[in-house]
């Protein structure tokens, strides 16, 4: 597994035994009644339902495991099923919205592109990449100098460790040029320790998912709720809108399911729309 699903797992089941703790029930006295208490609990926090499916399947991986080497405990989870809800579609910014949020970067930091201080430089370019190339904001910080060749591809390590190539944009591929040239290299020098993380903070540190919320949370561009996950939503939304087919935005994206990337069908009803009114001879 990946270190953050590792990471993940940790924390729900951390959370899940905290939660039995506090019942007074101990591995071995853990039963479907006290789950299914525990999945009206996380129903009342209001987390999505893609948060509590995976708390579950955290949870149903903890007892796969005890129940294999453990004889004295049973696996209650058998059976255990989700309240089936709508699925949330994703949030899709206008590419107007795109072009504000890039521009909102630069208000305050100058009169020209010529003027802005290297953090600017950077929150572009990693704005373009995350716009330009659909990549998760994991797969963009955990990116390294060497990842990039200034060509028009960039390599990314995704989920489960596979890496794909991915194309860049034109916009995205000169704001990564010069952020590498003007900007990196004196983010890099405000550190004692050379790193290779091709994105660094302002302190000479890796970049953090932290660090690219902010870029969001102060351009204040479509509202509450739009992070760095929205441009991956964006670029594939709008490659569907122009036409692309549905197997290269999968493959572009690296969803191992063509099911996970056909939910941008749903979020395309304008291109829908223009191709039923062009098409049907009635519309």
């Amino acid at each position: 597994m990946s270190p953050n699903t590792v990471v993940a797992y940790r924390r729900d089941v951390g959370d899940f035994l905290g939660f039995a703790n506090r019942l007074g029930a101990d591995l071995a006295a853990i039963d479907r009644r006290l789950l299914r208490r525990y999945l009206a609990f996380l129903d009342t926090r209001e987390f999505a339902r893609s948060t509590i499916a995976r708390r579950v399947s955290a949870v149903r991986s903890l007892f796969g495991f005890l129940e294999a080497n453990y004889e004295e405990i049973e696996d209650p989870t058998g059976g255990l099923e989700l309240r089936r809800t709508g699925r949330k579609l994703p949030d899709v910014l206008a590419p107007g919205e795109i072009d504000s949020l890039i521009e909102s970067a630069i208000v305050g930091a100058g009169s020209g592109m010529g003027q802005i201080g290297p953090e600017t430089i950077r929150d572009i370019a990693l704005v373009e990449l995350l716009y330009g190339s659909g990549l998760r904001i994991s797969e963009a910080l955990g990116l390294r100098v060497a990842d990039w060749e200034n060509s028009d591809f960039i390599t990314v390590t995704g989920k489960g460790s596979k890496e794909r190539k991915v194309p860049l944009s034109s916009p995205s591929k000169a704001a990564m040029q010069r952020y590498l040239n003007e900007a990196r290299p004196e983010l890099a020098s405000r550190s004692n320790s050379p790193l290779d993380s091709l994105f660094i903070n302002g302190r000479g540190k890796a970049m953090t998912p932290r660090d690219a919320r902010r870029i969001f949370e102060r351009a204040g561009v479509g509202g509450e709720g739009v992070g760095p996950h929205t441009l991956r939503h964006c670029f594939a939304t709008h490659l569907l809108e122009g036409g692309a087919d549905l197997r290269v935005i999968q493959e572009m994206l690296g969803h191992t399911s063509i099911a996970t990337t056909q939910v941008y069908t749903h979020s395309s009803r304008g291109r829908m729309r223009r191709v039923f009114d062009a098409s049907h001879p009635r519309a």
